[in-house]
């Protein structure tokens, strides 16, 4: 088990001792049924799809696919590292005043731009937020409606690599798109967006971004749609179907300096690692409780050196692996001050020198963490 520390220090350092096992009650409401005997999950989940509302959170899974029991045998060689991980700033939403405010700052995606600023969602305000790297507000944009430049639930965000971002909003089933300095530029929808295989209405939940082409997770036909910045529909991508036949419920697809893409999928508690050409190098993770397993992953960020760090919602913690995909380490709840909160940690990026950056919706704040 990871063992809590004794006593809190300035900069926090977790003993990671083998497993963990702390599964919150918004996990058991799930439809999953996890033990707290060493760890051992027996996951009766869908194979195939589950109802994921507006907002990208499953809902409820539809057992019409195999039953998957996971029951994982312990490793010796199981991690025993310290890490130090540094809160280094908490950042909140502001007001009409330009003053924090907890009541209008829940969180949803966060990105950041060459320059470093951060572009975070705040939904209750229905606008996108901008802070300089020390955390300084700087300004806002966006607003709610239904014309052009306006959103209904903006929930996803990505900053192209001359600055525009982009903006996905479920509800509208649009990305629209801003200058670097929030003035509205254009948008265009998905909604036609259909493959041969598509059984239901493109409902696209999250984006990721790289070299121009959007990666759109339509969590309604479980794939990934991809197209270029004008919004021209440009295919499908190619996930491999080795570890469950079906892809239930993509998240935010990832990218390193290698141009390497990280696929995640949700519901089945998988990472797959593609190269630039889009062929499978490797895949880690399943369902569970354990050190190196999942039970809601979200969002993938690599640093430098190709760690890979992967943001557990349900489970609120942050574990790392090698580029090899070997867990390494974890961030818990615990190990930061107010933690990741068991309330649903919602989305994370990573700047260049590896600074984490975290939207959590239990506490209507963004964390800023140095892993050290």
């Amino acid at each position: 088990m990871i063992r809590p520390m004794k006593k809190i220090t300035p900069l926090l350092i977790v003993t990671v001792l083998g497993l963990f096992s702390f599964i919150t009650p918004s996990a058991l409401a799930q439809k999953r049924q996890i033990t707290d005997d060493n760890g051992v999950a027996d996951i009766k989940a869908d194979s195939e799809h589950a109802d994921v509302n507006a907002q990208g959170e499953i809902t409820d899974v539809k057992s019409d696919g195999e039953n998957r029991d996971v029951k994982d045998d312990k490793d010796d060689n199981e991690v025993a590292v310290g890490r130090k991980v540094q809160c280094l700033r908490t950042i909140y939403g502001i007001d009409g005043q330009r003053n924090p405010s907890l009541k209008e700052g829940l969180p949803k995606g966060i990105a950041l731009d060459a320059d470093g600023k951060l572009f975070a969602i705040f939904l209750e305000r229905t606008e996108i937020q901008v802070f300089s790297p020390q955390g300084d507000f700087l300004y806002r944009f966006g607003k709610k409606g239904t014309e052009p430049g306006a959103f209904l639930l903006p929930i996803s965000i990505e900053v192209a690599d001359d600055g525009t971002v982009l903006v996905l909003d479920p509800e509208l089933k649009k990305v629209l798109a801003f200058s670097n300095r929030g003035r509205f530029q254009y948008e265009f929808s998905f909604a036609g967006a259909k493959s041969p295989d598509d059984k239901k209405p493109v409902r696209c939940i999250k984006m990721g971004h790289r070299n121009n082409v959007l990666y759109l997770s339509d969590s309604a036909n479980a794939n990934i749609k991809l197209f270029n910045l004008k919004g021209d529909f440009l295919g499908i991508f190619p996930v491999k179907r080795e570890k469950t036949k079906y892809l239930s419920v993509p998240g935010k697809t990832s990218f390193d300096s290698k141009g390497r893409i990280y696929i995640i999928d949700s519901l089945n508690g998988w990472v797959q690692v593609y190269d630039d050409k889009k062929e499978l190098l490797f895949s880690f993770g399943e369902i569970g409780d354990r050190l190196g397993n999942f039970v809601r992953p979200v969002a993938v960020s690599v640093n430098s050196t190709g760690n890979i760090y992967v943001l557990d919602r349900v489970l609120s913690v942050i574990q790392i692996f090698n580029p090899e995909g070997k867990v390494v380490g974890v961030i818990k709840d615990t190990d930061i001050p107010e933690g990741l909160n068991s309330t649903e940690p919602f989305d994370m990026t990573m700047d260049r020198q590896g600074v984490i950056y975290v939207s959590l919706q239990g506490l209507h704040c963004i964390k800023v963490l140095k892993d050290e």
